[in-house]
């Protein structure tokens, strides 16, 4: 009897120590499990954020492109306008000295019909008796 009750206390240290062993297995178990989701779950944003990163990243590199060639566009204009704007600069400074041989000539007409003006108010007659 006294070694069945010691094999029966051994297998009862075996069934504790079983059972021991196995809760802190499916502890071990139970916790990997759980990382697995969370690294899962981690997983799943980090593919979402790279997947809208990426899109993002398309978007700008489109309007980037679009800025490129509106660039381009806006560049050959004001080249043009710079030459236009030359051009235009020449024929001013041309009309301004025109306008300015205009003016002398206006201000000597001016000046002239004011004499002729004077000297229709000079009386003849005045001028025979001063001499």
């Amino acid at each position: 009897m006294n070694s069945l009750k010691r094999l029966g206390l051994d297998l009862m240290a075996k069934t504790t120590f079983e059972e021991t062993h196995g809760k802190s297995k499916l502890d071990e178990k139970l916790k990997l499990d759980q990382d697995l989701i969370d690294l899962r779950e981690r997983l799943d944003k980090e593919t979402l954020l790279q997947d809208n990163q990426r899109d993002e990243l398309i978007k700008l590199r489109v309007k980037n492109s679009q800025l490129d060639s509106q660039k381009e566009m806006l560049d050959k204009e004001l080249i043009n306008l710079d030459v236009g704007n030359k051009k235009l600069k020449a024929t001013n400074d041309l009309l301004e000295k025109e306008n300015d041989k205009f003016v002398s000539e206006i201000t000597m007409t001016i000046q002239k019909i004011d004499i002729n003006y004077l000297l229709k108010e000079i009386d003849t007659e005045e001028i025979s008796l001063l001499c």
